[in-house]
């Protein structure tokens, strides 16, 4: 390869200066400059590496549907998730029975658990869910405020594909404002031509809105597979373009050596037959090849392992969806998920519950409950059920501890003095301190036996 004259490479760069210098001063301010061409440099990568650039709900939708990753990812945290709720819990002891008698009998109705797993899982897919609460009178007013139970008839779970935003809270002094007012809620039912539910526009007293990732503005979630999207869709070139070569190579190839000279009729026939009867091998018709004055030798082609491509992938999809990655494979990998794995993956199902299915699910739907005298108006808190969350194992490993830790205490002469047993049971052991006040009725024998020991362990002293 020639290289350039000295002096036609330096025209070029001068060329290159004077138009970045001229660049520089249009733009007013060389940080906008370099904005404008990163812009345009993440553009054209959208374009070489065919990644779309606008996502809609559909194609969030569409990767949950035909995908195995996008599906394990939305599934995975709600499935754990609701399976370990368990009561509300308040100061008062009687106020809280009554509260979870009530609010058990909402679960039961309405299948709660199921309600919310499915918002959950909406949410997650499109950035937000909706759950339209049936109740009596037009849907375009305020639900009506009743003195006794029974506001709620049925409960609906829509996605963001369903129901569109018609309009938003203004007046500024309003304890809504900027949020929604009213919704317009529409949706087909599979296989259904029809529409199924055509409630038109709705009030926002009749629908609970669960965001997700919402910054700015908490009526804008955000799809938890949007920031994976690029690497689902490398995951889908990797593992199909793999398999296409691989079916494709894994045969190999043939070439034939013959002695027909190219002008040759005899030739020219046995290439005519040499295709037909290397199609027919090749689509599997025949498990033989005849040539005369021919030579056929194998092609070997090289499949290469797409596994490392695949591995590097599915570590950066593990990291933005905080899932280590043997959870995120599941069993279907074929080796089991260590301890630390599943100590990190409960921990996120803590931060979730906590972050998510309390505050944007839970509580909404338990104060819109109490506004509605579905539920006694109490102060209350989730109570979230973390048994679930630790294995046989471990719980055995957690009470052998605190037996150990019983027994140190006991056995110290000062640490009950600085350190109340009520205080030691509460703070330490997270447990309630039951004194021991009551005397074992022993049988002469067994008082015999005892004074035995005692003497025995005297005499060893």
């Amino acid at each position: 390869m020639k290289s350039l004259p000295k002096n036609t490479q330096k025209e070029k760069l001068n060329k290159l200066l004077k138009s970045f210098k001229n660049n520089l001063e249009l733009s007013g301010n060389p940080l906008n400059y370099l904005q404008a061409n990163l812009h345009d440099f993440n553009s054209k990568i959208s374009d070489v590496l065919k990644y779309k650039k606008s996502l809609s709900y559909q194609d969030y939708y569409n990767k949950y549907l035909r995908q195995d990753v996008s599906r394990r990812i939305i599934n995975c945290f709600p499935d754990s998730i609701w399976r370990g709720f368990t009561k509300i819990k308040t100061e008062d002891e009687e106020k809280e029975k009554r509260l979870n008698y009530f609010f058990n009998e909402l679960i039961k109705k309405f299948k709660l658990i199921d309600v919310f797993c499915r918002a959950d899982k909406l949410a997650r897919i499109g950035g937000n869910s909706y759950i339209f609460v049936g109740a009596a009178g037009n849907v375009q007013n305020p639900i009506n405020f009743q003195n006794m139970k029974g506001t709620i008839k049925y409960l609906e779970v829509f996605s963001e594909r369903s129901v569109k935003i018609e309009s938003y809270e203004e007046n500024t002094e309003n304890e809504r404002c900027g949020k929604p007012l009213y919704y317009n809620i529409r949706s087909f039912r599979k296989g259904v031509q029809r529409m199924t539910f055509n409630f038109g526009r709705v009030h926002h007293t009749r629908v609970i809105e669960i965001n997700r990732n919402s910054l700015e503005n908490t009526s804008d979630g955000i799809s938890d597979l949007k920031s994976i999207y690029n690497r689902l869709d490398d995951l889908e070139k990797v593992v199909g373009g793999s398999s296409q070569i691989f079916w494709l190579n894994a045969r190999g190839g043939l070439t034939i050596d013959t002695n027909y000279g190219g002008d040759d009729t005899q030739y020219k026939n046995f290439i005519t037959a040499a295709k037909k009867q290397l199609q027919n091998y090749s689509e599997g018709l025949e498990r033989f090849l005849t040539f005369d004055n021919a030579k056929i030798n194998p092609l070997e082609l090289k499949v290469w392992s797409p596994k490392d491509n695949y591995d590097i992938i599915l570590k950066n999809i593990a990291a933005a969806v905080g899932m280590p990655l043997r959870i995120l494979l599941g069993n279907e990998a074929g080796e089991m998920a260590s301890t630390q794995d599943e100590t990190s993956y409960w921990s996120r199902v803590r931060e979730e519950r906590f972050l998510f299915s309390s505050q944007k699910i839970l509580i909404p739907f338990i104060n819109f409950c109490m506004q509605y005298n579905e539920l006694p108006k109490i102060d209350f808190e989730i109570q979230w059920d973390d048994d679930i969350l630790i294995s046989e194992l471990q719980k055995s490993e957690i009470i052998r501890n605190k037996s150990i830790a019983i027994q140190a205490y006991f056995n110290s002469l000062s640490a009950q003095h600085y350190y109340p047993p009520e205080v030691f049971f509460k703070e330490v052991l997270k447990t309630d301190y039951i004194p021991n006040n009551f005397e074992f009725d022993y049988s002469e024998e067994q008082k015999e036996i005892a004074a035995q020991v005692k003497d025995s362990n005297l005499e060893a002293a």
